[in-house]
């Protein structure tokens, strides 16, 4: 075989090979920006979701408050009051 023959050969070889790595890359990429649209709806759905129960809980909080004012013992323990301001190091000398 000549030299010319092989290198003819040589790129039609590196031609198919290309173009199959060109249809493998653009099968992954279908797939790849699918499961990212649906990571994206996922999260979006978790945010929602997260944003819900942290309602339910501020509201299950709001509605402890209001009732452990009945009950004397309970209630004084929701009671805001203010702490006894700590001396920092500086104060204190």
């Amino acid at each position: 075989m000549t030299s010319l023959a092989k290198s003819d050969i040589f790129f039609f070889i590196t031609s198919i090979v290309e173009v199959i790595l060109a249809i493998l890359l653009v099968w992954f990429l279908y797939y790849a920006i699918g499961i990212a649209k649906d990571l994206k709806k996922l999260s979006r759905r978790v945010e929602k979701e997260g944003q819900r129960i942290a309602d339910d809980f501020e509201d299950f909080r709001e509605e402890i408050k209001y009732r452990a004012q009945d009950i004397p013992v309970v209630g004084s323990f929701f009671r805001t009051r203010k702490r006894p301001r700590r001396k920092t190091e500086s104060e204190e000398e």
